[in-house]
């Protein structure tokens, strides 16, 4: 993400977890503060908001991106703070409001929410604050993850093109384009675009034969594969084409 950072002129910020709260460094995605737009999601938003100030960033073009804890995290401040984002991207994540405890948390990580993902995001868009929009999403998971059961970015996918409908000017569902099966250089990998008015605001890839990992990363690192496609070229071809008015 450096490398695209120096090659594209913008800069990345990254959050790190306390590890007197994680031993992992995983962000409570699933604590009830957090989901409410407090918490750690508050921290973060507010390092964001400063970071916005102290440097030459075009506030427009604020992007959040994130894998598994951070994947929900993105959804969450995706959810909470709307306004603040032009897109994001969720990779290996679970829905916005998946779970409310770490014992929900770990039966929605291996089979997916028992929550209605289109009555989540109806009840959001009506508590939802003057901060909070939707925000056009990249979502990825790999059909072979493990950790994170892929039936969680069927829900996510569900929940959002839910919530663009409640929340957003849209006079219809978003609709859905033709499946494309793709080839990078090591792994195929399926794609699937949502669109209104011919503009597309939601993307779905599921990689085929991929764990629970970051596609095309560095192998030195843990929850890293090496196989592409390239997660971090996905993310910043999808974020970059959107601007929040």
């Amino acid at each position: 993400m450096n490398d695209f950072a120096d090659r594209y002129r913008f800069i990345v910020l990254y959050p790190e977890q306390s590890l007197r709260v994680n031993p992992f460094r995983c962000w409570r995605w699933f604590d009830r503060d957090t989901l409410n737009g407090a918490g750690e999601a508050a921290l973060i938003a507010a390092l964001i908001k400063r970071t916005v100030s102290r440097y030459p960033i075009d506030a427009s073009r604020v992007y959040i991106a994130g894998i598994s804890a951070g994947g929900a995290m993105a959804g969450v401040l995706a959810y909470c703070y709307g306004a603040m984002f032009a897109a994001c991207a969720i990779a290996s994540g679970v829905m916005y409001r998946g779970a409310e405890s770490l014992r929900e948390a770990a039966a929605v990580m291996r089979g997916g929410s028992r929550a209605a993902p289109e009555s989540v995001a109806r009840e959001a868009a009506q508590n939802s604050s003057g901060c909070v929009a939707f925000v056009p999403a990249l979502v990825i998971h790999g059909d072979d993850d493990s950790t994170v059961h892929p039936r969680n970015a069927e829900q996510i996918v569900e929940q959002l093109r839910a919530f663009a409908q409640h929340v957003g000017r849209s006079s219809g569902p978003l609709t859905e384009a033709p499946e494309l099966r793709l080839s990078s250089a090591d792994r195929a990998y399926r794609q699937r675009d949502y669109l209104h008015h011919k503009r597309i605001l939601l993307r779905k890839i599921i990689v085929e034969g991929m764990g629970h990992a970051w596609s095309g990363g560095d192998e030195r690192h843990p929850f890293n594969d090496r196989a592409g496609p390239d997660a971090s070229r996905l993310i910043w071809e999808f974020v970059s084409m959107f601007r929040r008015d």
